[in-house]
This record gives C-alpha cells, sequence and structure tokens, in this order.
C-alpha cells in the first residue's frame, strides 16, 4: 500500500539563555514571545510552526518542546518528529 509524502514542517533546535531570549540553529540571538507570557525554562527546546506558515518567528505560532539538558537530546527529538 503507498502512503503519500508526509508534509513536513519546519523545525529546528534552539537554546534558551535567558527569560525571552534565545540563540537559534544559524547562532543568532532573538527575543521569543508566548501567547501565555510566561518565560521558557533555560535549555535546549525543538521549536516548530505550522505547515503554512511563512515567516518563522520566535512568537505565538511556534511550538516549543522541551526543555532538553543537552543539544543532543533536543537533535534526537528532532530526528523523531522528522521521521
Amino acid at each position: 500500500m503507498n502512503q503519500a509524502p508526509r508534509t513536513l514542517r519546519y523545525a529546528e533546535v534552539v537554546h534558551v539563555i535567558k527569560p525571552f531570549r534565545l540563540i537559534d540553529a544559524e547562532s543568532y540571538e532573538h527575543v521569543y514571545w508566548r501567547r501565555d507570557g510566561v518565560a521558557l525554562a533555560p535549555g535546549y527546546y525543538v521549536v516548530s510552526w505550522p505547515r503554512r506558515t511563512r515567516d518563522h518567528r520566535f512568537n505565538e505560532n511556534a511550538a516549543f518542546r522541551g526543555p532538553f539538558r543537552e543539544r543532543a537530546q533536543a537533535r534526537a527529538q528532532l530526528e523523531q518528529l522528522s521521521a
């Protein structure tokens, strides 16, 4: 039985360094915000956006999974999401 390929949404590993500040996959520092206004705990996260999102800003459209203590743990989670 053939299945259509899954359409992947964009995702990357980021490092939350302090409240409302993170380092993205390309080593740029960004401000992030969340709908609930609560800061994320420091650590590594897998962040993803809905499939049709063109602008990958770290805002209320971003879904953060984590925190992970090690970047390798976050990368493993990212690979699972992509499989």
